[in-house]
């Protein structure tokens, strides 16, 4: 597990209100503990998103969470969740099915998607939920 992902944990946990600031220190050092003989690999929406550009789709936060559930459920245990994975996720139909009805709400909007930079940051993220939420 990489610093910046229990950094990341530990804070999270004080933003639950689930420990004080104070402890963000002994917190991180406890999973950093937890962490030292373990490794994870992970993914995020954000590649997912990318995938999806990559195909000329467009994909919402929600349904690009939905696709890693569905590969963490159903993914090759021998292989892992690769690339491959994602991009071959995406080509279910009901993944596929589900862009297209994006993709349909966008055009008739004439709101052309936000690129992967765009909904890198917070309020990206933000702006393309509220937009998706509005049948954009």
């Amino acid at each position: 597990m990489y610093g910046l992902h229990i950094t990341n944990m530990a804070q999270d946990l004080i933003k639950a209100g689930l420990i004080p600031e104070s402890k963000l220190a002994e917190t991180i050092e406890a999973l950093s503990i937890e962490w030292k003989n373990r490794i994870a690999v992970t993914w995020c929406v954000e590649d997912v998103i990318a995938a999806a550009k990559e195909k000329g789709k467009v994909i919402s936060l929600d349904l690009a969470m939905e696709a890693l559930e569905n590969m963490l459920s159903h993914h090759d245990a021998q292989c892992g969740i690769t690339w491959d994975t994602i991009l071959d996720t995406l080509e279910d139909d009901y993944f596929k099915e589900q862009m297209e009805v994006a993709a349909v709400k966008i055009a008739k909007k004439k709101v052309l998607p936000l690129m992967l930079h765009d909904i890198e940051t917070h309020e990206g993220k933000k702006l393309l939920n509220k937009r998706l939420a509005e049948g954009v």
